[in-house]
């Protein structure tokens, strides 16, 4: 994805895409979105939701990213532990969106993104489908399919 719509989505979402001051270990948002930026408006919008339903959570009674810590002295401290997104990547013609800390309803919405990905275009955004060129794979609209020369994963 490119450098401007990287920064808009790290501006916006600072929480889900803190990951991207770390170096390069664990965490792997310190080499950016890899894919295109035709997914730009689905993980704008999967951000959006994780980044509404962790807010929700956070200000309930039962904060699910609570956890008490032993303290060397013995007492017992509270920290917060924040989902944080790992990955993001084209894998297999399809979106990879890898988040640790999350609640299941997170998690159920970066399935559902993961899913849709397989009919939008990576290129341009415009509906696709899975296509091929040897053995790789992109979910590509006709138009970037005959300029990349893939073909329809299903006439292989």
């Amino acid at each position: 994805m490119n450098e401007n719509l990287t920064n808009q989505l790290y501006e916006e979402f600072p929480i889900l895409y803190r990951g991207r001051l770390e170096e390069m270990g664990s965490c792997l948002m310190c080499q950016g979105f890899q894919c295109q930026n035709g997914w730009f408006n689905l993980i704008w919008q999967l951000s959006s939701l994780l980044t509404q339903e962790m807010e929700g959570l956070r200000a309930s009674d039962r904060n699910p990213f609570l956890v008490e810590i032993k303290k060397p002295s013995g007492y017992l401290d509270t920290m917060e532990v924040l989902p944080k997104v790992l990955e993001v990547k084209e894998r297999h013609g399809g979106l990879k969106y890898i988040l640790e800390n999350g609640s299941e309803d997170m998690y159920g919405l970066v399935e559902m993104a993961e899913q849709a990905s397989y009919y939008i275009c990576e290129v341009d955004g415009e509906e696709g489908k899975l296509s091929v060129r040897g053995n790789i794979m992109k979910t590509l609209c006709p138009s970037c399919q005959k300029r990349l020369n893939f073909k329809d994963m299903e006439s292989k």
